[in-house]
């Protein structure tokens, strides 16, 4: 809240010192500035920016995903087809989930041979896992179109 209001007092600063051509107003709303960054600096941990958690990298954050799945409102229709029996497909039907490569920090998924990702930190993860945690299928190496060899 103090910090706002500073904020807020270096902006009425910087305005007047613009309207009136003057130089201590100037100064003034820079000082402010200036103390609300450090403000903002020193208590940076109650400021934090969530991002979203890549469970490759962060696997206490990952067990934490299923805590707050349950914590969301569930329809009755999702509540009827939680109480009935699983059906699970014949395993000639059910196909392996194929590996696809990430890097930390980038939005796309590759295979593994990918000139894009070649020489940087890349691991696996199940294609399922990376379209789960929000990345995008490369366009040059096109690995939403694998088979479940994944040999590119």
């Amino acid at each position: 809240m103090f910090v706002g209001a500073l904020l807020v007092t270096a902006l009425v600063c910087l305005c007047a010192g613009l309207l009136l051509s003057s130089t201590p107003w100037l100064v003034a709303s820079l000082l402010g500035s200036v103390l609300a960054g450090l403000l903002i600096y020193r208590n940076r941990d109650a400021v934090a920016i969530s991002r979203p958690a890549r469970a490759a990298k962060h696997p206490a954050r990952a067990a934490e995903r299923p805590a707050q799945a349950a914590e969301r409102p569930v329809s009755k229709r999702a509540k009827h087809a939680a109480d009935a029996d699983p059906v699970e497909p014949a395993p000639s039907l059910k196909r392996p989930d194929p590996d696809v490569w990430v890097v930390d920090g980038r939005p796309r998924y590759h295979r593994r041979g990918c000139q894009i990702i070649d020489g940087q930190d890349a691991e696996p993860v199940p294609l399922s896992q990376a379209d789960e945690d929000g990345f995008i299928s490369c366009s040059l190496c096109l690995p939403a179109r694998t088979d479940s060899t994944n040999s590119a």
